[in-house]
């Protein structure tokens, strides 16, 4: 937790410098300072509380925190069940268990979710050892399927639970987010790949979307065409670069769409799918423009800067 270091030197820098003004006075070089440390002298009672409560401050960071990672990881009981391999700590399971409910908590908010039965989350040791288990190609780093008994997600103990990697797509915040989808619009297979891909990653890691961001700038004369786009419209690229760019191409178009329509018009649109309305339907009825339209719009904005003008929206 970067806050508890950064407090702790300032707290620290903070009593050395009032002890130091207290204690050379005579080297104070103008009538300003001089009243200042006749005024820390005065009260130096007063000062010596205030110190009490910064080191007291600082020394509670560390057990809130955890009290509060403890509080999440309970909560975890009830809607995550992890199946783990052998070689995987309690610890990294437990790691795993705090991240995807604080990202339940704050996707399912939005999608409007309400769980009524556990996820099922397989973790495994390694990326090599989920591929030979669910026969993933060697571009897969994690997955959501849905069974009959409803969504499960498969992610591997290897990879950081925060996605601090830009090729980290099996985080399990990404996969979580696969798995809610589906249980917003009941496994409907109408919703197009871009928009269930491009949704996964807007809840990413800060600096992973940073990057993608200038990524889709530096090559913004190699973003995917809107027939291009619909060409994966149910079926990945199967050639490494252009599976970069549809990546790219859908987390930029849908970081659009949350910006000028709202995060929660995205889910509605998902959720409407999920009642049986045309997908064609649902994101004419929630933007007032077909796909085709709000794609060109998209297109047409970000041409013209506006990754720059919405640069702060990635702070959101």
């Amino acid at each position: 937790m970067i806050v508890a270091p950064i407090l702790t030197i300032v707290g620290i820098a903070l009593i050395v410098a009032l002890t130091k003004w207290r204690t050379n006075i005579s080297s104070a070089f103008n009538s300003r300072e001089k009243k200042i440390v006749i005024w820390v002298r005065n009260h130096k009672v007063k000062m010596y509380v205030a110190y009490g409560i910064i080191i007291g401050c600082l020394l509670m960071v560390r057990p809130i925190s955890n009290w509060m990672d403890q509080a999440v990881l309970n909560d975890s009981l009830n809607h995550f069940s992890v199946i783990s391999t052998p070689t995987v700590s309690e610890e990294r399971v437990n790691i795993t268990r705090v991240e995807l409910e604080k990202s339940l908590r704050r996707i399912g908010s939005t999608a409007k979710l309400s769980l009524q039965d556990q996820i099922k989350v397989h973790l495994y040791s390694n990326v090599h050892e989920l591929r030979q288990a669910t026969g993933s190609p060697d571009w897969v780093a994690g997955l959501a399927r849905w069974t009959v008994q409803g969504p499960e997600i498969y992610i591997s103990a290897e990879l950081p639970p925060d996605q601090k990697s830009i090729l980290n797509e099996g985080a399990p915040v990404h996969e979580l987010t696969h798995a809610i989808e589906k249980l917003v619009d009941n496994n409907s297979r109408n919703i197009p790949l871009w928009i269930r891909e491009g949704l996964a990653n807007q809840y990413q890691d800060f600096w992973e979307r940073v990057v993608i961001h200038i990524y889709v700038w530096l090559e913004r004369d190699k973003v995917i065409s809107y027939e291009r786009l619909n060409l994966f419209r149910y079926d990945y690229p199967q050639e490494e670069l252009e599976r970069s760019f549809f990546y790219s191409t859908s987390y930029e178009f849908v970081r659009y769409l949350f910006m000028r329509y709202g995060e929660s018009t995205i889910w509605e649109i998902i959720r409407e799918v999920g009642k049986g309305v045309s997908y064609e339907s649902a994101i004419s009825d929630a933007t007032g423009r077909n796909e085709n339209e709000l794609y060109q719009d998209w297109l047409k904005e970000w041409l013209k800067g506006w990754q720059l003008r919405e640069w702060h929206t990635l702070f959101d």
